[in-house]
């Protein structure tokens, strides 16, 4: 799928006569590809996983708007050609302004959990209504995956428990991955997970990474968390995780053995 993926980000690119020699910078679930100034980002995984995924990235590009008018570091959406979303060959995507980076740069956990506080300041008033969030996924994913029946429960009595903690906007998916470790500090990208949800979601992601210290950096948060909300946000991101992966196999067979082991840990 990847040539596919590129295939139209670059016939995209070329209707606005914008010709640059591709660069695939990620293939996940989604494939991101740098065209010259700017980068297309095609949704490949999260297409198969959400009907109308348009939706999910108009609410990218709307988040990062917002939250740049509110002073954060966010990528910009790009304006030559513009943002879109776009549409060819079965294909949805969408069009960034290049962002230089250091990929491979680490991330202190208090910078992250400082930056990650004024991010949560900023997207103070977003109306995400529109997105059920990780249930909505669960929702979708599930129906299609063999797996166990106590996992398919407690899928359902998690998501009505994480339901009834206090909402507000967030990222959904609030990790290092998903910063870009710049000259001028962290910029944030990647807001098509954005929903309205609990504060424990968002630091349950962080609390779960592997690229930094997640439980220093939850410490770090300002202000305080529910405990209890913490604790059921994190076996609700778990379980989430688990069921993405889960998904990423049936068409990636590399994604089998994390898919095993994180259905393992999770039924341990």
């Amino acid at each position: 799928m990847i040539d596919e993926a590129v295939g139209a980000a670059v016939a995209v690119a070329s209707s606005y006569g914008l010709r640059a020699d591709p660069e695939v910078l990620k293939d996940g679930a989604n494939t991101l590809v740098r065209l010259g100034p700017v980068v297309a980002r095609v949704a490949t995984e999260t297409a198969r996983a959400r009907a109308g995924v348009r939706a999910w990235i108009e609410r990218d590009i709307r988040v990062a708007r917002h939250v740049a008018s509110r002073g954060v570091r966010a990528t910009r959406p790009a304006v030559d050609p513009p943002a879109g979303p776009h549409f060819h060959a079965g294909f949805t995507l969408a069009f960034w302004d290049f962002e230089p980076h250091s990929p491979d740069a680490p991330v202190d956990p208090v910078d992250f959990a400082v930056e990650l506080a004024a991010l949560h300041d900023a997207m103070t008033g977003l109306d995400l209504s529109d997105c059920r969030g990780p249930a909505g996924d669960l929702v979708a994913i599930l129906p299609g995956l063999d797996l166990p029946d106590r996992l398919r429960a407690e899928a359902s009595a998690l998501a009505s428990a994480v339901a009834q903690f206090p909402a507000r906007p967030l990222h959904g998916d609030a990790h290092p991955g998903n910063v870009l470790v710049t000259g001028a500090g962290l910029v944030w990208n990647d807001f098509e997970d954005a929903w309205q949800g609990p504060l424990g979601w968002d630091l349950a992601c962080l609390r779960l990474t592997g690229r930094l210290d997640g439980e220093a950096a939850v410490r770090a948060y300002p202000g305080a968390v529910d405990a209890e909300e913490l604790e059921v946000c994190t076996r609700f991101r778990e379980l989430y995780a688990a069921v993405w992966v889960a998904f990423r196999a049936q068409k990636s067979p590399e994604w089998q053995p994390e898919a095993t082991r994180r259905l393992a840990r999770w039924l341990d």
